[in-house]
Parts: C-alpha cells; sequence; structure tokens
C-alpha cells in the first residue's frame, strides 16, 4: 500500500487507535506492505526479486508505529504464517527471527498442526528458533519481554492457575458451559451486528420479506456450514424469520444447478481473495443470474 504514516493514521489506523485507548489487549498483524513507512526489502524465495518487508515483520511498523507513536502495550500476535505472502517468498526462520525482532509475541500457525507430520514440524520448529536465540541471531530480552506479556494477559484473565481434570466428560461439559454458553452466543450476535456495514440497497431488498419462500444460502467453505445454519435457527427462534420458510446452507463445494431448483432467494456469502466470485462457483457468473 502506498500510503505514508500520517495518511494511515488520518484514516485506516483510527479504529486501532480508538481500540487501544480503550484498551485493547491484543492486535494481529497483516501481511501488507507499506514501502513508505518500511524501506527495508528481502529477496524473495520464489521469484528472486526484492520485495519490501510486510508489516509482520516490520519493526518501523510494530515498534515504531504501533507501540512507540500509538501506544500500544498489549500482546502483538502475527497473522497466519503458513499463508503464501509469508512461506512463498520466505524462510521459516528468518520468518522467525524477522517477527520476534520487529515486535512479534505470538508466532500464530507456523506449522500445519493438522496431522502428525505437522505436529513434529511445529516441534522442530521451535527447537529452531530456540537454536537462534542460543546463537544470539534473535534476541532473548525480545523473548522475554513476549513471554512477560502474555503471562500479564494470562494472569489478567485468571488463566495461570493449572486446571487438571481427569474426567473426559467433566470436560466435555465444562467445553459446552463455556465455549457453547449463552453468554458466548449473545456477545458474538452483538459483534456480528455492530460489524455489518451496508453499501447499497437497490430496490429495498433489505431487510428481506420472507413467508415461506425456498432460500439458499451458500457459504465459502464446508466449515462454514454449521455456523450458518445456528444463525439461521437463532434468528428463526427468535421470530426474525419466518419458520415456514425453508431455508437450506451449501457450501461452494457442494453447489449444483440441482439445488437451485425451486429457490426463490438466493443468498451468496463470498470470501474477499484472489478469486472472483464465478471461480468459487466453477461457471460464469451471468449463468448463475440467469438460472436466478
Amino acid at each position: 500500500m502506498e500510503k505514508t504514516a500520517e495518511e494511515l493514521k488520518a484514516f485506516e489506523l483510527i479504529p486501532f487507535q480508538a481500540c487501544i485507548d480503550a484498551g485493547a489487549e491484543a492486535i494481529m498483524t497483516a501481511h501488507i506492505q507499506y514501502p513508505r513507512i518500511e524501506e527495508q526489502t528481502a529477496v524473495s524465495l520464489e521469484t528472486g526479486e526484492e520485495i519490501n518487508l510486510p508489516a509482520t515483520l516490520s519493526k518501523t511498523v510494530l515498534t515504531d508505529l504501533l507501540r512507540g507513536e500509538m501506544g500500544f502495550e498489549g500482546v502483538i500476535i502475527s497473522d497466519a504464517m503458513d499463508m503464501d505472502a509469508i512461506k512463498k517468498h520466505f524462510d521459516p526462520m528468518d520468518t522467525a527471527r524477522l517477527a520476534i525482532e520487529a515486535g512479534v509475541n505470538v508466532i500464530l500457525m507456523p506449522a500445519d498442526t493438522s496431522s502428525p507430520e505437522g505436529l513434529a514440524d511445529l516441534e522442530q520448529y521451535i527447537r529452531d528458533v530456540a537454536a537462534l536465540v542460543e546463537e544470539g541471531r534473535i534476541s532473548s530480552a525480545k523473548v522475554d519481554d513476549s513471554v512477560l506479556r502474555i503471562l500479564k494477559l494470562k494472569q489478567e484473565h485468571s488463566l495461570l492457575e493449572p486446571y487438571f481434570c481427569e474426567d473426559i466428560e467433566a470436560k466435555v461439559q465444562n467445553a459446552l458451559e463455556t465455549v457453547g454458553s449463552e453468554e458466548h452466543h449473545a456477545l458474538e450476535s452483538s459483534i456480528a451486528a455492530k460489524a455489518v456495514t451496508l453499501l447499497k440497497n437497490e430496490n429495498d431488498l433489505l431487510p428481506m420479506q420472507l413467508s415461506d419462500e425456498n432460500v439458499l444460502i451458500l457459504v465459502p467453505y464446508d466449515s462454514e456450514v454449521l455456523s450458518a445454519q445456528y444463525a439461521v435457527e437463532t434468528l428463526q427462534a427468535s421470530g426474525k424469520l419466518p419458520e415456514q420458510a425453508e431455508i437450506r446452507v451449501v457450501p461452494y463445494s457442494a453447489f449444483s444447478k440441482a439445488a437451485l431448483e425451486g429457490v426463490k432467494h438466493l443468498i451468496a456469502v463470498s470470501a474477499a481473495y484472489g478469486m472472483t466470485f464465478s471461480q468459487f462457483l466453477k461457471f460464469p457468473v451471468d449463468e448463475l443470474c440467469h438460472l436466478c
């Protein structure tokens, strides 16, 4: 992004500064480049070209700007290190060194832990980072600072006391009462409602006036189906959606033309990545619109 620090402060950084002033305890970085703020470069492993360090690896952004000028004293968490913006261009140990030296306190997802092999990779990653600290290539003072910030945050939320429970059923019940609590769901709904921004509403389409119509909701990922179904059930239970309306949730991966049969309304939830909506659906958008 070709913006100066002053330009960011006048627009993009306003909500971040408001959160910091309100006591935000953690902030996540982005792998975005600000060549007019961070001028240090590195050679891309993929292209061999010089590229500017992303914000996640930038001391200028994280320490000088975020901590120094904006006054953030909480925990800085990196965005996922397995994203292409990082892993395609940097060696894993270079990213660990640069991120920690830049001011990152928690390195997120440096390895895929969904398999035994991935867990082994994570253990090796930790050993390799520890070796860099022992060699003096990563400052031990930076590591100590990160540990202290994390421990302080845990202490503030009473998370330092060890939790021991051999009863599996008791563990499951505790998880259900905590993570799946009504209080948490209410907070989730409140955050979601406040986060929605309506950019345009042609022909007063929203809010939708439904009765017994057939509605199809498309979501980008299989893992989002249960969340979307829960949202529909919650809205129906609260009377905001008619219970007689047939509302189905389908991921893009399971979508077919047959799924549109009898559909009165189609709601497509999109993820803003590098691929287009038509690529998600595997056939042109204008054909989909014609079918609707």
